[in-house]
């Protein structure tokens, strides 16, 4: 009963970085979607910016 990846591992890491991010609020990610791919992006307070595709 399961795929090839395990889900819930992914959101648990995704869950830490959010933390570990202070906690940004949703209005400062910017997603990005086009034909070919769908991106979330976030840019830090200190100009990094962290993209996950989708």
């Amino acid at each position: 009963m399961g795929g090839p990846r395990d889900l819930w591992e992914s959101v648990e890491a995704a869950y830490r970085l959010w933390q570990r991010l202070n906690r940004p609020r949703r209005g400062w990610f910017t997603i990005e979607a086009t034909a070919g791919h769908q991106t979330v992006s976030y840019t830090t307070s200190a100009g990094h910016t962290l993209r996950w595709t989708l």
